[in-house]
């Protein structure tokens, strides 16, 4: 799944120059107030400014029986400034940094209650993210070329254990859509490449914690999508190769690659009524450990496999006067 923030050009009306919001919010379950504020304005005709700021501050939190759930209470922060290049020529530059903090003392695995080392410990996490985008889209229909880059770093300082982990994961994606016909076939064509580097540390672990202190994975992926139309038939195929390779250290090492197919048929059959049918599948290989568990004591099984999944679906959406229905009939995973 993937996210991307608003351009301040997205924030200003037509004619305007300058602006800003400002929003405040109180939580009475968990005695929360939070506010944020943006400010955004367009310098000459293509560049963009966008600066973004939230807090919030909670106890800890009233459950739905009326007790307080320890170990919720927190500090949390966010700060974003992205430019934004639009239109300027052929090309489109998007550049954002991103921090976000959050203090509290919490339980060290809040989803896990009957993890062993369940207990409560002050903890620290900042997150910092870059990210650089550029989209090339001159007047042809065999090109219209993006790049994407950034690079995540994820830290956590649990300051009265005296342990710190951090998690960087840095990569990018090259692609490039193409639009062109084969007789009465219309194609919607995507290619492209992508890869990440990931590697987590332990920092300041005592050596009896366990002698797997890094891990560190790369997946290099190409992929191929065809979005064929003839009349109200439609015809969606491709395949994506991944190569994979994870680190464990003096546990030993995970690689391999694999080929994911899939293929998608749809009908319009009335001005109303899509039917659709597919099959895909996906892989990936082994990641780093969480920051919480590197440092400790993993063991690899010689046979580990990466992780399969193949799902099959049939369907239909209909839509009337201001009324959309999708219905799947089946869906296998």
């Amino acid at each position: 799944m993937r996210f991307e923030t608003k351009d301040a050009q997205d924030m200003l009306h037509p004619g305007q120059d300058t602006g800003a919001r400002f929003a405040a919010g109180h939580e009475s379950a968990a005695n929360a107030t939070s506010g944020s504020s943006a400010v955004y304005g367009r310098l000459g005709e293509s560049l963009g400014i966008l600066a973004y700021i939230k807090g919030r501050n909670s106890d800890d939190y009233r459950h739905g029986g009326g007790d307080l759930q320890p170990a919720t209470a927190s500090q949390q922060r966010s700060y974003l400034i992205k430019l934004s290049l639009l239109e300027h020529g052929d090309h489109d530059v998007r550049v954002s940094a991103e921090r976000r903090t959050d203090q509290g003392d919490y339980f060290i695995r809040a989803h896990m209650p009957y993890f062993g080392r369940q207990s409560q410990s002050y903890q620290e996490t900042d997150r910092e993210t870059f990210s650089f985008q550029h989209r090339w889209a001159p007047d042809s229909d065999w090109i219209e070329l993006t790049t994407k880059l950034y690079q995540n770093t994820l830290d956590l300082d649990r300051i009265e254990s005296q342990t710190f982990s951090r998690s960087r994961n840095t990569g990018g994606d090259i692609r490039n859509r193409m639009r062109f016909n084969t007789g009465a076939l219309q194609h919607d064509l995507t290619t492209g490449i992508d890869m990440f580097e990931q590697k987590t540390d332990n920092i300041d672990y005592d050596e009896a914690n366990g002698p797997n202190n890094q891990d560190k994975a790369r997946n290099i992926g190409v992929f191929l999508q065809d979005r064929m139309t003839v009349g109200d038939l439609g015809i969606a195929w491709g395949a994506r190769f991944d190569d994979y390779h994870t680190d464990y250290g003096q546990a030993g090492e995970v690689d391999g690659s694999d080929v994911s197919p899939n293929l998608q048929l749809s009908y319009q059959a009335t001005d109303n009524l899509r039917l659709h049918a597919g099959y895909g599948e996906a892989v990936r290989g082994a990641k780093t450990r969480e920051v919480l568990l590197i440092g400790g004591a993993v063991e690899v099984d010689k046979n580990l496999k990466p992780e399969h999944a193949k799902q099959a679906e049939i369907g239909m959406d209909w839509q009337g006067y201001g009324f959309w229905l999708s219905k799947i009939h089946s869906t296998s995973p």
